[in-house]
């Protein structure tokens, strides 16, 4: 059949608008057919069925390759904006995953955005700084109250000391013994500069078995010779920190709760290493304690007791319990206060301080 044919003209005739198949003997066709125009004529577009084919997958083939291409760009275009998101605000909870661990001096460079994340950042940066600031003055406040109150218990030990060692010097005067009265006077001095200076309040071991001898060579004064002193402390233990005046009342207590009821005894201080500890031990062989004595102390010193002095000066609890509380203020839960007595055989008391403690002694002064 021949593309003018009357024939085939009458068959595209009747077909109705769209696109049809049509067969004739020359092949098959896809005709595309239109509606009539202002004239009455008819467009019909005859395409060969194989290369009506092609076109048709080349099409679909460049539209597909076109919305390929589309969700790839859509994909990026939203894992940037995502990131520009998520990206500053996991950056920020991270911040705060360090702040829960109470590490407070994280920055953000998030905070010179000017958008609401940058918002957010800004008004972090703010509040972290207000709690550095809160917390900074929470440990001057507190470390002023552990100044204070170590003051306060140092204070404790000087007063009574010092009012037996000047009725002592005024016993001596009496009897005109003027040697003793200037031994026991440089006794006194070096003990009182040794307290009062408040430029450490950690030094040497050596410099507080220092004032120990002091404090024993005025108490011989007062009770004499009968009461026997000795240190047996390694050479390289006199260098480890610890902190003031806290063996004189461990040596105060051996004195008037041990030797002196008997009148005579033998004192003794020793140190050891164990680890990082440093054990420091003050033994007499005097009247010791008994039970129920201990377990007095003991309440005292877990707070359950109130402790006092006697009118005399002589302490009981307050001695041990001071010396606790001391430590406790200076170590933490680091340390701890052992006594073990024996009525008739005398007590021994042990410190035990952490030996490694951060002190520097080349930052200790000597106190002269």
């Amino acid at each position: 059949m021949e593309a003018s044919s009357p024939e085939l003209l009458r068959r595209l005739i009747e077909l109705p608008n769209g696109i049809h198949n049509v067969q004739s003997p020359v092949g098959s066709f896809m005709a595309t057919k239109s509606n009539r125009n202002k004239l009455g004529w008819y467009f019909v577009s005859l395409t060969k069925e194989e290369t009506f084919q092609q076109s048709v997958q080349g099409l679909t083939s460049r539209i597909l390759k076109l919305g390929l291409l589309w969700y790839v760009l859509l994909f990026v275009c939203v894992l940037a904006i995502s990131r520009q998101v998520t990206l500053p605000i996991r950056k920020l909870a991270t911040q705060m995953d360090r702040i829960k661990d109470g590490r407070l001096t994280s920055h953000t460079d998030l905070a010179g955005r000017s958008d609401e994340i940058g918002l957010l950042a800004h008004s972090f940066q703010t509040m972290l700084k207000r709690i550095q600031l809160l917390v900074e003055d929470i440990e001057r406040t507190e470390q002023k109250k552990k100044n204070v109150e170590l003051r306060l218990l140092m204070n404790q030990i000087r007063p009574h000391f010092l009012y037996n060692t000047l009725t002592c010097i005024s016993s001596l005067s009496k009897q005109n013994k003027n040697e003793l009265i200037e031994e026991t006077v440089r006794s006194l001095i070096l003990i009182l500069t040794y307290s009062i200076d408040r430029k450490n309040d950690f030094v040497p071991l050596q410099h507080e078995l220092d004032s120990l001898r002091a404090y024993v060579q005025i108490q011989q004064m007062r009770y004499g010779n009968g009461i026997a002193f000795d240190i047996d402390v390694q050479a390289e233990h006199e260098a480890y920190p610890v902190p003031k005046m806290i063996l004189q009342p461990l040596v105060e207590n051996a004195i008037f709760h041990g030797v002196a009821l008997k009148g005579e005894g033998h004192i003794c201080v020793r140190t050891e290493t164990d680890g990082g500890t440093l054990r420091i031990s003050v033994e007499d062989n005097g009247h010791g304690m008994p039970p129920e004595k201990l377990e007095s102390i003991f309440r005292g010193l877990s707070g359950d007791e109130e402790q006092t002095a006697k009118p005399d000066g002589r302490m009981t609890g307050i001695g041990l319990a001071n010396v606790m509380e001391r430590l406790k203020l200076h170590y933490g839960e680091h340390s701890e206060i052992l006594i073990e007595s024996v009525v008739g055989r005398g007590t021994l008391i042990t410190l035990a301080i952490p030996a490694d403690w951060s002190v520097h002694l080349d930052h200790l002064s000597d106190p002269g």
